[in-house]
């Protein structure tokens, strides 16, 4: 029987997560104690909410977990859980670090409103264009909350523009990918410091 350890930190939508993975030849526990909860085979990070709200939840467990998972532990983070393996996260600049397994921030995605849904054609950019479009975005927020209050149409159906949206992406190892069109349900990235690293 696998053993599951789901951290409970205060920042999960836990009933959810449970219900999703159970059944089967598994033994699933949620535990307020990290220590508790690295016991299991394997362990689950939940997350819902800001980034710097959430490591402040954890009230110090980064340095347990990022021992464990260091020494080979199993690890599934789900959303925020998954940011959280980063140093540290755009959205919340001056918040205590994250766990910091891989070395990096989690960044935003150059789309005109946080948080972001739906299908999205991607136009794949430099690194160079990334950082001209992060200065442009701030130049750019006023207009863009007003743009926003255009999207919805008479008939109640929701439209940008030019009748599409458009999400650009600098990350190297999707730009292999040649994707032309995904699905967000958030607007950050998990980027690794080092691109040279991946496959």
């Amino acid at each position: 029987m696998t053993r599951i350890g789901i951290f409970d930190y205060g920042a999960g939508n836990l009933h959810s997560l449970v219900k999703a993975i159970e059944g089967g030849d598994r033994s699933i526990s949620v535990d307020t104690d990290i220590r508790s909860a690295l016991k299991a085979d394997i362990l689950i990070l939940p997350g819902v909410g800001a980034f710097g709200a959430a490591v402040a939840a954890m009230r110090g467990a980064q340095e347990y977990v990022r021992s464990a998972l260091a020494d080979g532990k199993p690890c599934l983070g789900v959303c925020l859980g998954m940011q959280m393996l980063f140093d540290a996260s755009e959205e919340t600049p001056g918040a205590d670090a994250g766990i910091g397994l891989i070395p990096g921030q989690v960044t935003r995605l150059l789309t005109p409103k946080v948080p972001h849904m739906g299908w999205n054609e991607i136009e794949w950019v430099t690194r160079g264009e990334r950082e001209t479009g992060n200065a442009k975005r701030e130049a750019d927020n006023g207009k863009r909350e007003a743009d926003n209050g255009k999207r919805e149409t008479g008939n109640g159906q929701r439209a940008t523009g030019n009748g599409k949206r458009e999400a650009r992406v600098a990350d190297s190892a999707l730009r292999q990918s040649q994707m032309s069109a995904a699905y967000f349900a958030n607007a950050y990235v998990c980027k690794p410091a080092d691109d040279s690293r991946r496959g």
